[in-house]
């Protein structure tokens, strides 16, 4: 399996070409819901694979035809990756729109609709209830259901998938399992980044929660990090613009990352190219532009070791690969 096609669920639930079927399968992965078309019905094929990590469900779904799809309450989160076409969703009176590279997130307790574009292809993140609001509560001390707004931008939406892609990478698309420590590690990071970067009910109170000071640190650091992907400062010059000394900076680092500030943001930087790389097609663009504008690499050998090293294949393999998923 190369690490391209170890970025999505590979444990096969559902194939059919009868969306009724479709619709019964389905109710055991999110619930009861039913799918209108308005494509061709020939067109119409429900493909659908699955993988788990902790008490997490990863979906892949592709269907093949433009659809509606209208559902009650999900009684779970689920957050939705567009990989190609558009989904249009009202959900909870509000309504969102995501196109490649952005996502839409679902909260347990309103009715929603869909509308799927015909080459829409979807990565679902299923988090049950209790898990992400009782992650929450030892967060924060609030023991309140946590609801979203249904748009997520595209920054917080690469986020979060970065480190899905992360799992799925680790576990060959759901077909190796990791060690019940380091998989509830991933899941509470995932569960983390979730309820602090998106938008939702408690974000004000959020806020007022007051982390350790090195914590605000690593944040800001972080923050300033994702801003300048495509021009990275030196480890130096970014302790300055956050107005520390390098030293407290690196020592920040190793005790809540247990790395480097220069290895964190470069695994960050080698991580947002190779999601553009995924998404993109070989005739609209080269690894070299892709390496420059998204993660300020302009040295292709030096790259291209450091790319292999980290993904197990070559970046030019992965545009290739892609096939503007």
């Amino acid at each position: 399996m190369t690490a391209a096609s170890a970025l999505l669920p590979s444990r096969q639930f559902l194939s059919t070409d009868d969306p009724v079927e479709a619709e019964l399968a389905l109710q055991e992965v999110l619930c009861e819901h039913h799918i209108s078309l308005r494509g061709p019905a020939s067109d119409f094929h429900a493909s659908v694979a699955l993988a788990d990590v902790a008490d997490l469900r990863i979906a892949h779904f592709c269907y093949g035809t433009a659809l509606d799809i209208t559902a009650g309450p999900l009684g779970r989160y689920a957050m939705n990756f567009t990989l190609s076409g558009v989904s249009r969703v009202r959900h909870g009176g509000q309504r969102a729109a995501a196109a490649i590279g952005a996502a839409t997130i679902f909260s347990p307790v309103a009715e929603s609709k869909l509308t799927w574009s015909s080459d829409l292809d979807l990565l679902c993140l299923v988090i049950p209830a209790h898990a992400l609001e009782r992650h929450f509560l030892k967060m924060t001390g609030i023991d309140e259901p946590v609801h979203f707004l249904p748009g997520v931008d595209p920054g917080a939406a690469h986020l979060a998938r970065s480190m899905l892609m992360s799992i799925l990478r680790l576990t060959a698309g759901g077909t190796v399992s990791l060690p019940d420590p380091l998989a509830w590690e991933l899941r509470n990071a995932l569960l983390t980044s979730i309820v602090t970067e998106l938008p939702h009910n408690h974000s004000a109170a959020l806020r007022e929660t007051s982390p350790s000071g090195t914590a605000r640190t690593a944040m800001a650091a972080i923050a300033a990090m994702r801003r300048q992907l495509a021009a990275p400062p030196t480890i130096p010059q970014l302790a300055a613009q956050l107005r520390i000394s390098e030293r407290t900076l690196q020592s920040v680092f190793h005790e809540h990352f247990s790395t480097t500030p220069s290895a964190y943001f470069k695994r960050m930087r080698l991580e947002a190219v190779h999601d553009v790389l995924l998404c993109s097609r070989p005739q609209d663009t080269t690894v070299t532009r892709v390496a420059a504008e998204m993660g300020g690499f302009f040295h292709p050998g030096r790259f291209a070791g450091e790319y292999l090293a980290l993904f197990g294949e070559h970046p030019l393999d992965t545009l290739r690969s892609s096939g503007g998923r």
